[in-house]
């Protein structure tokens, strides 16, 4: 059951894709979650699964990788990329970035790269604690995890506001919070470094190299 079943709003989803990936070593967007995909591409299947109209991901143009990359979405409506200017500004820029390609959905989910483990079963469950006045937060036991999900109030003052050097979570302390219980730690796995990677994946065997 896709989201246009249950409900008629429009999500997007933007993928924050535009970091040096400095402690890592290597672009984390094109790590290997499995035997055929690489993060980027398994997170764009979620999201495309879900239902969301438009998928946004903010790139750093420097990457090489990203040439290739992009056209294999040539002819995909759903898709888009959008470069960030300055991958050296904090977070807050990239997701301004992002959200000014979007478009005006109803909803916005807020997903990092590092965060490869969402699945349609978590996206579904916060989208189903919704609030048109403040943003949704996946909690596990307690704490707060990823992908966020931003009500239209929230997008547009976002994109509205001329202060790009800002802490999301400090900036969304103006707004209604409303935590959506998930059954799975998955919303706090970020994958930073080669050993975090190595444990997640390797260890586990999760797909052959």
């Amino acid at each position: 059951m896709s989201k246009t079943q249950y409900n008629d709003t429009s999500v997007g989803a933007v993928i924050l894709a535009s970091g040096f990936s400095s402690r890592m070593k290597q672009q984390k967007p094109f790590l290997r979650f499995d035997d055929n995909r690489y993060f980027i591409n398994k997170i764009i299947d979620n999201f495309i699964e879900f239902g969301c109209d438009r998928i946004v991901i903010t790139i750093n143009e420097e990457v090489s990788q990203w040439n290739e990359f992009i056209s294999q979405f040539d002819n995909n409506p759903i898709v888009q990329f959008a470069s960030n200017k300055h991958p050296e500004y904090e977070r807050f820029y990239s997701i301004k970035t992002g959200l000014e390609f979007i478009g005006n959905p109803d909803y916005c989910f807020i997903q990092n790269v590092d965060n490869p483990f969402i699945d349609y079963d978590i996206l579904k469950t916060i989208y189903l604690s919704r609030t048109e006045s403040g943003y949704t937060v996946p909690i596990y036991d307690g704490k707060g995890g990823h992908p966020v999900l931003l009500s239209k109030c929230v997008i547009q003052q976002i994109k509205d506001g001329n202060n790009i050097d800002l802490n999301l979570k400090e900036f969304l302390t103006r707004f209604e919070r409303i935590n959506a219980e998930i059954n799975s730690d998955k919303i706090h796995i970020n994958i930073n470094t080669q050993d975090e990677y190595d444990k997640f994946f390797l260890s586990n065997k999760q797909f052959s190299r």
